[in-house]
């Protein structure tokens, strides 16, 4: 129950002060944070990820900091999908069957959640001075400001709830590598913040979300479209073609330098290492798949889908052929 009471207290603690970094107008109760948004040094905490099995009770505290967001995080998920999300889709989808509403659902609340955790990454991290500087990246901290550990746990959390929830949404061609992928991001976010190389996740988390929301969007717009060529469609194909160019920039540009600074500036860290280059990897991969898709579309009749829909928009058309010849 101590250790308990500690998480708890953290939670607070953290929370008060990733809310005045946010928004800059919480202070958070007794004096942690200054009027002007300052965090003292003496006020900095350290990453508690011991295992509760040790007898100091401070140990293992931020996996009670964790296990809350990720209740949080996981409710507001699937609240969403269910009464926000899935109604929506129903009144504005050219064809809302059930697994239609369900994609829809799924992809709204992506977009939502990358959206929020890229604005979070701006404000928590933006005026960073290390942020910028690669030499600052593989040093080592102990203690970090309050601010940032609660968001770091918290893009952990998100990640715990999305690799969860693929267990109950549609299979698709490439769910292996969104699980993959999320395992990876978890295991590299915690990883880091045990070893205290908590700048270069930050790196991670604050250049590479950005892209996922023009890619939801080009998805919300194309299930919104009511045929081929409306408004909705061109810009679609639109935000595609953007996030084809970002996704080359940001996952395979921009994620492969990042991997070459951890690869040749930080050492013993074979784990942390592993972690990068399966990202990599994983990129990669999905590069070939936008590529491919691509090259199809260019051939094709010139509107462009995002390849991990194409196998259900086929089944789609196929539906609606059989509802006309019905007619």
């Amino acid at each position: 129950m101590e250790r308990l009471s500690v998480g708890l207290e953290v939670y607070w603690t953290c929370s008060w002060a990733f809310g005045f970094k946010l928004f800059e107008v919480f202070d958070p109760p007794g004096g942690l944070l200054k009027r002007d948004g300052e965090i003292p040094s003496q006020k900095f905490t350290r990453f508690h990820l011991e295992s509760l099995q040790s007898t100091a009770v401070e140990d293992g505290s931020d996996w009670i900091v964790l296990i809350i967001q990720f209740i949080i995080v996981h409710i507001c998920s699937w609240w969403g999908r269910w009464y926000i999300w899935e109604p929506l889709a129903k009144n504005c989808m050219r064809r809302p069957t059930p697994r239609n509403v369900q994609k829809f659902s799924a992809i709204a609340t992506a977009n939502l959640f990358h959206s929020l955790s890229a604005f979070f990454a701006w404000r928590m991290l933006y005026d960073r001075d290390w942020l910028w500087e690669r030499a600052e990246w593989s040093i080592v901290v102990d203690e970090v400001e309050p601010d940032v550990k609660f968001f770091y746990l918290l893009y952990a959390a998100r990640y715990i709830s999305d690799a969860i929830s693929l267990l109950f949404e549609i299979t698709k061609e490439d769910s292996w590598a969104f699980a993959v992928h999320h395992i990876a991001s978890v295991g590299l976010v915690l990883g880091s913040a045990a070893s205290g190389y908590v700048r270069i996740g930050c790196v991670f988390m604050f250049f590479l979300d950005w892209v996922d929301i023009v890619l939801t969007a080009a998805k919300l717009l194309k299930y919104s479209s009511k045929k081929r060529n409306d408004i909705f469609q061109i810009l679609a194909d639109r935000l595609f073609e953007l996030f084809a160019v970002s996704f080359i920039i940001t996952r395979n540009g921009v994620l492969n330098y990042v991997a070459y600074v951890c690869l040749v500036d930080f050492e013993n860290t074979p784990i942390l290492k592993t972690q990068v280059v399966v990202l990599v990897m994983l990129m990669t991969y999905w590069l070939v798949l936008i590529l491919k898709h691509a090259i199809h579309q260019l051939f094709g009749d010139g509107s462009i889908d995002d390849l991990r829909e194409s196998d259900d928009e086929e089944e789609d058309e196929e539906g609606e052929s059989v509802d006309k010849k019905r007619r």
